[in-house]
């Protein structure tokens, strides 16, 4: 996952506009109740302020889930509120100040993203404003955090010994042989493909068009994905490639770009699609503003006729099964970026789908990753569902990070069983890697670095199984966690002994210049931005 860059330097632009808005939101701070005053009134802002509810829930639950202003801190709040001005129009050149080229401002324009004039009046959205600015806590707290073990049981921490410039890997893979499959990121938009095995040795280096966020492989055709610039921008630039490629990802020839002028694809699956015997490919194009799910449907002369199957921006992942035993493919989705949910679009045949939304989440809780899988073995696939982005807004802890299972019920049905907290979760794999016969969790939190909870970086949760319906968990880290931030995960069997293994990939984006520095000069000398976790299982 590398749209947490992108989303980074975007909060940037969100904050240092002028306007009315800014003016009402920043100036807010002196009509804001004091302490004392707040203990006097109900803790629901709700509650208080009747006509701020309901001046939400019209002009922000209209667009997404409503957020109760005490779900966060009043300093996200101001940002928020900042960004969500341009929806109500005090910006009239909103697009401008939000699109980084001609195209961009273009296309917004014409989407009609920002409405040219106000939609709200200056007096309701100073009220609006009041209501979560007086109803929003000074700092969130966290709960009770998990116990950790730092003697990550079972696995061996191995740095790779791969010497590196910034500012990391985007792609991880894992390849039979001890070989690692990695898309780097260097400086100025400059990427590569690397094949590296675990001591260190680069086996392969490819420079690429952008950075490298999936790829798929069918028969000798290895299908990518380059997002584009990091920079979140409405301008279509990226690229879907193909070439040729030995089973362990080697690839000698150059790589074709078959698609062309994308908004930012994140995720990629190639399948037949309408059963006419060509690949088809899914592609999850995260955008900024503007984005969506599409279904490129290669034709007879060996092009793609484009259909959009989700019309929004956030398309994250897509995960492929047969719901309905029809015998044609469907697509689950996870949405994230405002509107965010898990769908499902079942294939009515001829390239065209049913949708139907699963499940939905507040639009402050970052989804980033689901895992399709029967976890509690009672024969109905479950959602794991990873939710810890905070690249748009700042970065304060967040109580509500981290992983969730939704049990399936039949029938799509989805109901959430249980939470683990996470700072920042980003990415789940869900394996038995102790092989006694239960699912257990690896999970990276990219956005615990630079929290109070940087050690949440990785968790492994080994399952102890049930008592008293509750899934049980012995929680497990290793101390360096704390010092990196892994963006990037995958598992699979690196050496042939029969278990599996984790691959960590880790990133300089968080960092201030001066740890930037030194974790660049750590990597440049004895490497570190890709780090093996070993079963010792076996």
């Amino acid at each position: 996952m590398i749209l947490a860059l992108s989303r980074r330097l975007n909060r940037i632009s969100l904050i240092l506009f002028l306007g009315v808005s800014y003016a009402f939101v920043c100036g807010m701070d002196s009509t804001k109740q004091s302490d004392v005053e707040a203990h006097t009134i109900p803790a629901n802002a709700s509650e208080r302020d009747p006509e701020g509810l309901l001046l939400a829930k019209q002009y922000c639950g209209n667009c997404h889930q409503y957020v109760p202003p005490e779900i966060l801190p009043t300093e996200y709040w101001k940002v928020v509120l900042t960004k969500m001005s341009r929806y109500m129009g005090f910006v009239n050149n909103g697009a401008r100040n939000m699109g980084h080229t001609p195209i961009a401002i273009n296309r917004l324009d014409s989407a009609g993203i920002f409405p040219t004039s106000q939609i709200i009046s200056n007096e309701d959205w100073q009220k609006l404003v009041l209501f979560y600015l007086n109803g929003s806590p000074e700092t969130l707290d966290q709960g009770v955090r998990p116990a950790i073990d730092f003697n990550l049981k079972q696995f061996k921490r191995k740095v790779i010994p791969w010497k590196t410039p910034l500012q990391g890997p985007t792609f991880v893979k894992i390849l039979a042989d001890n070989k690692i499959a990695v898309g780097f990121s260097l400086l100025e938009e400059k990427n590569e493909f690397n094949i590296i095995d675990v001591n260190g040795h680069e086996l392969l280096k490819r420079s690429i068009p952008s950075a490298l966020t999936s790829i798929y492989q069918v028969n000798d055709e290895l299908y990518m994905s380059f997002m584009g610039p990091f920079e979140a921008d409405d301008t279509p630039s990226g690229i879907i490639g193909k070439v040729k490629s030995s089973s362990d990802l080697h690839i000698t020839d150059s790589i074709a770009y078959i698609l062309t002028n994308r908004e930012r694809p994140i995720h990629l699956n190639v399948l037949d699609v309408n059963e006419d015997q060509r690949a088809d490919l899914i592609v999850a194009e995260f955008g900024k503003f503007l984005g969506g799910l599409y279904l490129y449907m290669q034709n007879e002369a060996g092009g793609y006729d484009k259909k959009r199957i989700y019309n929004g921006p956030g398309a994250i992942s897509t995960i492929i099964r047969d719901v309905n035993a029809d015998g044609l493919p469907d697509i689950y989705a996870l949405i994230s970026q405002g509107n965010e949910g898990i769908y499902l679009f079942t294939n009515k045949g001829k390239g065209n789908f049913e949708t139907k939304r699963l499940l939905q989440f507040p639009p402050y809780y970052g989804s980033v990753d689901m895992v399709l899988v029967d976890f509690d073995q009672d024969g109905i696939e479950d959602i794991i569902y990873s939710n810890g982005d905070s690249g748009d807004f700042g970065r304060p802890a967040k109580p509500f990070h981290g992983i969730r299972l939704f049990k399936g019920k039949g029938n799509q049905v989805f109901e959430e069983e249980w939470f683990y907290p996470q700072q920042g979760t980003y990415k789940s794999q869900v394996l038995d890697f102790d092989q006694d016969g239960d699912l257990d969790i690896a999970a990276i939190g990219f956005f615990a670095y630079g929290t109070a909870m940087p050690e949440e970086g990785f968790l492994y949760l080994e399952n102890k199984g049930y008592k008293n319906d509750k899934v049980q968990f012995d929680t497990y880290s290793f101390e360096e966690a704390a010092a990196s931030s892994f963006m990037v995960m995958d598992a699979g069997d690196i050496d042939g002994d029969g278990d599996m293994d984790l691959v960590l990939g880790a990133s300089t984006s968080l960092m201030n210049l001066n740890e930037m520095i030194g974790q660049t000069l750590r990597w440049e000398s004895t490497g570190g931005a890709v780090v093996l976790l070993e079963n010792t299982l076996k």
